[in-house]
């Protein structure tokens, strides 16, 4: 078949530009691709000078380690030459202890005894002017009889003791209405008009007039009385009052106690019949 040539007319396009508009804003990043697959490593560079920086401080001192084994003893060295003798010395030295006893030898026999000298007799010493020590006691002789005569009168009977002394002491400050001493009589004896002999004191001084009251039986025989500021009271006792066994003796202090009389003493100096 013979060839067909066609001519296709080409258009001519003109292309104008106008001015550049304005740059638009920057649109969304995309999204990261994959990562490419890492190339080979190149080769080491030279390296490089060496740097001097300054020294670092000085760290702490360690530790002192443990010594080391010992080395081995090392050859003895030849010895040296004698040195000269020392001068002998004046001092004598401590006596060494005693030797052990040795073992004692065998008894010989014993020799025969010699026949006794003659007696001598020399001269007679002059007598002594010493006198010899005393010697003991002798031994006491059996007593002797009894001598025939009678005993002698029966002497008269000497004076009886017959002193009663009563002490009374109340420590501290009174109660009211406080029983000082009371007392039964066992034996009879008698307290004399004024209480003649007799001693009273307080060591605490009363604040206001106090009576302390003495009774036989219940009924009062007499008073003492301290004033204000007194420590020895005022006796009032107007006779003898005799006690009999059985009878009672009583001291009582005031209805109403004073707020400083205390540490009270009383004796009393009776007498028996």
């Amino acid at each position: 078949m013979p060839a067909i040539s066609v001519t296709t007319p080409i258009p001519v396009v003109q292309v104008r530009y106008g001015p550049t508009g304005p740059v638009g804003g920057i649109g969304v990043t995309g999204t990261t691709g994959p990562t490419g697959f890492n190339g080979t490593t190149g080769g080491t560079g030279p390296t490089g000078p060496l740097g001097t920086g300054p020294s670092g401080p000085t760290g702490v001192t360690g530790a002192i380690g443990g010594p080391g084994p010992s080395g081995p003893t090392g050859y003895t060295g030849p010895s040296g030459p004698t040195g000269a003798t020392g001068a002998t010395s004046t001092v004598t030295g401590p006596t060494g202890p005693t030797g052990v006893t040795g073992p004692a030898g065998t008894a010989s026999n014993t020799g025969a005894t010699g026949p006794t000298g003659p007696l001598g007799t020399g001269p007679t010493g002059p007598v002594s002017t010493v006198t010899g020590p005393t010697g003991a006691i002798g031994l006491t002789g059996p007593t002797g009889a009894t001598g025939a005569g009678s005993t002698g009168p029966t002497g008269a009977t000497g004076p009886i003791n017959n002193i009663y002394v009563i002490s009374v002491f109340a420590p501290g400050v009174m109660a009211n209405n406080q029983t000082l001493f009371y007392q039964k009589a066992v034996v009879s004896f008698t307290l004399p008009s004024g209480l003649t002999g007799s001693n009273f004191l307080s060591l605490a001084a009363a604040t206001a007039s106090t009576t302390i009251t003495l009774k036989k039986n219940g009924s009062s025989i007499g008073t003492l009385v301290w004033s204000a500021s007194g420590t020895v009271p005022s006796v009032t006792f107007s006779g003898t009052v005799a006690f009999a066994a059985g009878d009672t003796f009583e001291v009582y202090g005031p209805a109403t106690a004073d707020a400083t009389l205390g540490d009270v003493s009383l004796t009393f100096d009776g007498s028996r019949p």
